[in-house]
C-alpha cells in the first residue's frame, strides 16, 4: 500500500509551543471531580494553556507533579512521554 504525503505549512512566532505526547497522559486513571475518571484532552489543554508563560526549565516540574496529584496511589496504567518545542529556540535556516 503506498500512502500518499502532503507538504504543510504552519506559520508560527516567537511563542509558539509544540507538544508531542503519547496518550499515557490522557488516558491515565485518577480521581476527578466525579470520581475514577480519565485525565483525558480538556485537562491537558488547560495544563498546557495555564502555564504557556511557565519557564522551560520548570515546565517538567509542572508535569511531574500534576501527574503524580493525578495518579496519586492509583497505579500508573501505560506509559507517559510528553516533549515540548519552544519554536523560539529553534533555528530551521
Amino acid at each position: 500500500m503506498k500512502v500518499k504525503f502532503k507538504d504543510q505549512t504552519i506559520d508560527y512566532n516567537d511563542s509558539t509551543q509544540i507538544f508531542l505526547m503519547s496518550d499515557g497522559l490522557v488516558d491515565q486513571f485518577g480521581m476527578g471531580e466525579k470520581g475514577m475518571e480519565k485525565f483525558n484532552n480538556n485537562r491537558l489543554k488547560n495544563l498546557i494553556e495555564t502555564n504557556k508563560n511557565t519557564p522551560r526549565n520548570k515546565m517538567t516540574e509542572v508535569f511531574e507533579t500534576t501527574i503524580k496529584n493525578w495518579i496519586k496511589n492509583n497505579e500508573q496504567t501505560d506509559d507517559i512521554l510528553v516533549i515540548g518545542i519552544n519554536l523560539s529556540t529553534v533555528n530551521l535556516d
